[in-house]
């Protein structure tokens, strides 16, 4: 996991040393192989080293063009690199040497800022063009590679991680409540702001030109609806995600020291595990090493160990067995104070120990199932869509079965509030939909987040921000396009990045591939959810490749339980007895310790996540704000989960 740094000193002083190093310290980890750094007056970019790929070992960053006007900082893995090649050197371009940073400074070199949109792959980069005093700058479609962005009227900062931008020299520090407020209520809407104010993100999918005056953004790529993908029958769509998913692996395997892969015994890790056993196998790809790892757990509701078992005794892979990490008040605090942000939850905490695993193996990419289920899964949407083209008899026998929202004849299983929900409220102009749920008695963000507070950031407003969406989508086809631009997933990259980066290993995720995307939005929907089976184009694509009792498998692994034990050892719900964020007035502590014993007494069928995102606040704020206050001495003794 490579990192990247830049500074543009707007009022045209030089860049000092004492402006650049922090920035490069603070990412220190992310450079195992070296830390390189370029100055040239007003402009200096940085550059941390991990050597993942065959063509990494030629790389020197900061990289410059042979005419010294161009130089670059990047961050990546360009997929479409003959592609890429061909068009550069059509241009006129003559290309030095095979690595990816030099393809994309050839690329901006030869076709301009039209450069980022002919490019596959996950990347972030910084380029600084000295003949019109400018940089630009761009971050991957889906927002794998992390990109953040500070500039106030004499200082443009970019950089990896949120952490090197406050560790610049003088920079304000304070809390963006707007961004607490989504935050704890559950949904991510921004994708731009961070936890502190002035200090932003460039949102996926994005190019940035900075100069004299400050930056432009604009967006370089959404999803097309105008180009569906129509096919006679079901072998022929599984035939298709079949090579678009094996051209996706094959990507993810340029890996000099071997390929890991997650496998928890669910339907996307082990497809992702069986189809590159297969194509090691047929000689499609070459790697040194390829294992599986898996955690173990106890639990009936989370042991997959049978499935696990079962998807690599019939790839014939090795399997590793891994405890998993369970996080505590320490280390949730120690997490912060190492990248000033909110830290791991419990659920990706557990791969603390995986992922160490990998890296001791000496293996640096580590592959993933992440968007199996954001693509894949379906969309609630489809009953407007069935209702818009009179499809009834389809619509009917789908409310009789569908079980994605509960027990078909149960109570929460009512036909009616699904047509209306689902069907007719979909098919409302955007105002008119909003102005009709606003009248819907219903809780808006939980109870414990103060009203005046609400009021404060408008927190509603946010909520009901709209995206963008292009013309001529399907109603199935804005579940897609909404988990595109959706601001929790940008987080759990984020996320995702962070924590490999921490033990110098980079994640790797065969179903972000942007093909793959593509052609899972142009689909039909019965190609994602048909007779009762979700991710249906995927099991067909399995057929012969997976155990039939996974590519059948209805159910998947529970893990509330890792979430209610880290409350045990946090103080159970005597934990927001006195928050310091309440102080704030950002949540309300009666209010939280009710919710929580309301909730952790009956885990099975409540959301922790708000309880969850309100522990993850306090302890953000109380170590960056209060360097860790009293958070140590609120840990009690193991109680149970009513407590």
């Amino acid at each position: 996991m490579s990192g990247i740094a830049a500074i543009f000193n707007l009022d045209g002083r030089p860049v000092e040393r004492r402006q650049l190093e922090p920035m490069l310290d603070a990412m220190a980890h992310r450079g195992p192989d070296g830390i390189g750094r370029f100055y040239n007056d007003q402009s200096a970019l940085g550059h941390a080293m991990l050597r993942v790929t065959p063509e990494s070992f030629e790389e020197v960053q900061p990289l410059c063009d042979e005419t010294g006007a161009l130089r670059i900082t990047f961050d990546g893995r360009i997929d479409n690199r003959g592609e890429l090649r061909e068009l550069v050197e059509a241009a006129g371009a003559r290309v030095r040497s095979d690595t990816d940073p030099e393809l994309v400074l050839k690329a901006y070199q030869s076709l301009g800022e039209d450069c980022v949109r002919k490019m596959l792959g996950d990347f972030a980069f910084v380029i600084w063009d000295s003949n019109r005093r400018r940089l630009f700058c761009a971050r991957d479609h889906s927002g794998v590679r992390p990109f953040y962005y500070y500039c106030d009227a004499k200082t443009f900062l970019a950089a990896s991680e949120l952490q090197q931008i406050i560790r610049y020299p003088g920079l304000p520090q304070e809390p963006n409540e707007g961004l607490v407020g989504e935050y704890l209520t559950g949904k991510l809407i921004t994708r731009e702001e961070t936890l502190y104010r002035g200090v932003m993100r460039l949102a996926p999918a994005h190019m940035m030109i900075v100069t004299d005056h400050g930056p432009q953004i604009s967006s370089y790529y959404n999803l097309d609806p105008s180009r569906p993908i129509r096919y006679r029958t079901d072998e022929q769509y599984s035939a298709h995600f079949l090579e678009i998913f094996k051209d996706a692996l094959r990507c993810r395997m340029r890996a000099s020291n071997g390929v890991a892969a997650e496998l928890s015994g669910g339907l996307d890790s082990s497809s992702i595990v069986c189809t590159a056993q297969s194509m090691i196998r047929a000689g499609e790809v070459a790697v040194p090493r390829f294992e599986a790892f898996s955690l173990v757990y106890n639990e009936p509701t989370s042991d997959e160990r049978f499935y696990a078992n079962e998807a690599a005794s019939m790839s014939d892979v090795k399997l590793n067995w891994i405890q998993p990490y369970e996080i505590d008040m320490q280390a949730s605090i120690d997490g912060v104070r190492r990248c000033r942000e909110w830290g791991e939850d419990p659920n990706g905490a557990q791969l603390r120990n995986l992922r160490q695993s990998v890296a001791d193996k000496g293996m640096r990419v580590l592959l993933t199932g992440l968007g199996g289920d954001e693509w894949l899964t379906g969309s609630q949407y489809y009953y407007a869509e069935l209702l818009s083209e009179f499809r009834f008899a389809e619509l009917m026998r789908l409310l009789k079965t569908d079980w994605r929202f509960g027990i078909p004849g149960s109570p929460g299983h009512n036909r009616l509030k699904l047509l209306l929900w689902w069907g007719l409220r979909p098919m409302l102009p955007d105002k008119l939909r909003q102005r009709l749920s606003s009248l819907v008695p219903r809780e808006r963000f939980p109870a414990f987040i103060p009203k005046e507070f609400a009021r404060r950031i408008d927190l509603l407003g946010r909520m009901r921000v709209l995206r963008d969406r292009p013309a001529g989508m399907s109603f199935s086809q804005r579940s897609v396009h909404d988990q595109f631009v959706d601001g929790w997933m940008a987080h759990v990259m984020e996320l995702e990045d962070r924590h490999s980066a921490q033990v110098g290993i980079e994640e790797w995720h065969p179903f972000y591939d942007l093909r793959l995307i593509e052609f899972c939005f142009s689909i039909p929907e019965d190609q994602r959810t048909c007779n009762n089976y979700i991710k249906y184009v995927l099991r067909n694509a399995m057929k012969g490749l997976l155990p039939e009792n996974i590519r059948s498998r209805l159910t998947k692994g529970e893990f509330s339980e890792t979430v209610v034990r880290l409350f045990d050892r946090v103080g159970g719900a005597h934990f927001y007895d006195h928050l310091t964020i309440a102080e704030k007035g950002w949540v309300d502590s009666d209010l939280a310790r009710k919710v929580a014993k309301e909730r952790l007494s009956n885990f099975g069928r409540s959301n922790l996540w708000p309880l969850l995102n309100a522990f993850a606040i306090e302890v953000w704020y109380n170590t960056v704000f209060h360097d860790g206050g009293d958070l140590l001495t609120r840990v009690a003794p193991k109680q149970g989960p009513s407590s």
